[in-house]
């Protein structure tokens, strides 16, 4: 890619919040309780001032109908850019939300060594386009319940769980995937290192004169320019293909809100002096993910399916899963240590990055649908975690904090350049996500 960055921004954001909440304290009924409820409102707003690619004309900034071109190089031996993406900024929106949720919970303590936990939460939240309307509007009850039980009564053993349900209530760019303002972003071929290139479809007769390229272009119905800078003197190419964004995203009006279930159990157990071991598992399972699709694969993907626009719904391919067994021991046993280690054993394993933005979204069937479930970026069999310090006397502490992990994995794909028939932009993951292994890697600090 050329070394500039390719979006240039000017925004901001506000969220109004409501909250308030009442505790009840009862001693006499089947035990202790705090009773407990709450609701929150928030208010949100998006106002999008400013969103367009740079490579402007002398630098400007973000002005509606003015394009930006971005130049990308690969594939190419020679000096000159091989793609041009040219975007144009729409004119300035707005994007609202709003965000009610209200919950009850008791900690309820039967006897003196056990407490319960109970509780419901409900949320709604619902997402306004730049013409006010509704085009999102997400709702979900989320149950839970945990308990505490000291099992010998002298507060050396511990038992504890919990389990629950959370709503992931997405963000305030949402609605803009559905955003009327559309202007279109077009990727053109070089006619000097691109066309000639041995193509699929007969392409590999090279290309002498920008006349050559415009009747190459008007042979086929493609449209034929130039760039702002004069890159290529023979011009430019733009397939029907590789024009993107010109008609408004949809969402799915039966959007559902991401959730996850996390079930979370530990034994804890007094070793001595000031010191405890504690057993844990954690399960967590993320469902009901959404991202954007090609119109033509929602709801069943298919090949070839139309790209016209992009389309928001839960793509029952994506999902998380995560699974830890977790061993932790904590000592200040001795008046001149303190020390806390663990050592943690885990799985984490979906079909989309905790952050959805991992480059492989599933766009085109079937290259970004395939060997997309597997092991993620943050996934690491083993961990060990060291930290403490020592107080050897007078005013001296000397402190470390140290941790090692197995390998983290990776991927094998391919994209165009290794196969033609993959489109641009998009990677094929040639095994399943994170078979391979990479490095393991540590780390130690000291501190005197």
């Amino acid at each position: 890619f050329t070394g500039n960055y390719g979006e240039q921004q000017y925004w901001g954001s506000n969220r109004d919040d409501l909250t308030t909440d009442l505790t009840w304290f009862v001693d006499d009924l089947a035990g202790s309780h705090e009773l407990k409820g709450g609701i929150e409102y928030s208010r949100l707003w998006l106002p999008d001032d400013g969103f367009c690619s740079t490579g402007t004309p002398n630098g400007e900034r973000c002005v509606a109908g003015v394009p930006g071109y971005f130049f990308r190089d690969f594939w190419s031996d020679g000096p000159l850019p091989i793609l041009m993406t040219e975007d144009y900024r729409w004119t300035e929106a707005e994007y609202t939300g709003a965000l009610t949720a209200a919950f009850v919970q008791d900690s309820w303590r039967p006897t003196r060594n056990l407490t319960l936990k109970l509780g419901v939460r409900y949320d709604t939240v619902s997402y306004d386009d730049n013409e006010g309307t509704e085009v999102a509007d997400m709702a979900m009850l989320q149950p839970r319940v945990g308990l505490a039980w000291d099992l010998t009564g002298d507060a050396r053993t511990l038992l504890r769980g919990s389990w629950g349900r959370f709503m992931h209530p997405n963000a305030l760019t949402l609605p803009s995937y559905a955003t009327t303002l559309r202007t279109g972003s077009y990727t053109w071929y070089s006619c000097s290192n691109v066309v000639p290139a041995p193509w699929p479809d007969g392409f590999g007769t090279p290309i002498g004169s920008a006349d050559e390229c415009e009747s190459f272009a008007a042979g086929r119905g493609w449209r034929y320019g130039t760039d702002n800078e004069n890159w290529h003197p023979y011009g430019w190419i733009l397939p029907p293909s590789e024009i993107y964004g010109s008609e408004p995203g949809a969402i799915d009006p039966d959007l559902t809100a991401t959730n996850a279930d996390e079930l979370i159990m530990a034994f804890e157990r007094e070793v001595g002096t000031r010191s405890s071991i504690e057993l844990a598992w954690v399960d967590k399972k993320t469902r009901d993910v959404f991202d954007d699709t090609c119109n033509g694969n929602f709801p069943t993907p298919s090949a070839d399916a139309e790209c016209d626009f992009f389309v928001v719904a839960n793509l029952p391919e994506l999902r998380r899963d995560y699974r830890a067994f977790i061993v932790s021991y904590e000592s200040r046993g001795l008046d001149w240590l303190t020390l806390l280690a663990s050592y943690t054993w885990s799985t984490s394993e979906g079909s989309v990055e905790y952050n959805q933005n991992s480059g492989l979204i599933v766009n085109l069937y079937p290259w970004s649908f395939d060997n997309i479930y597997g092991y993620l970026s943050d996934h690491r069999t083993h961990r060990i975690k060291l930290n403490g310090f020592i107080t050897p006397g007078g005013d001296w502490t000397v402190a470390f904090d140290g941790f090692w992990s197995s390998p983290f994995t990776w991927t094998p794909y391919a994209d165009r350049r290794d196969n033609q028939e993959i489109p641009l932009d998009s990677f094929h993951l040639l095994e399943p996500r994170g078979s391979r292994e990479a490095n393991s890697s540590y780390q130690l600090d000291l501190q005197l």
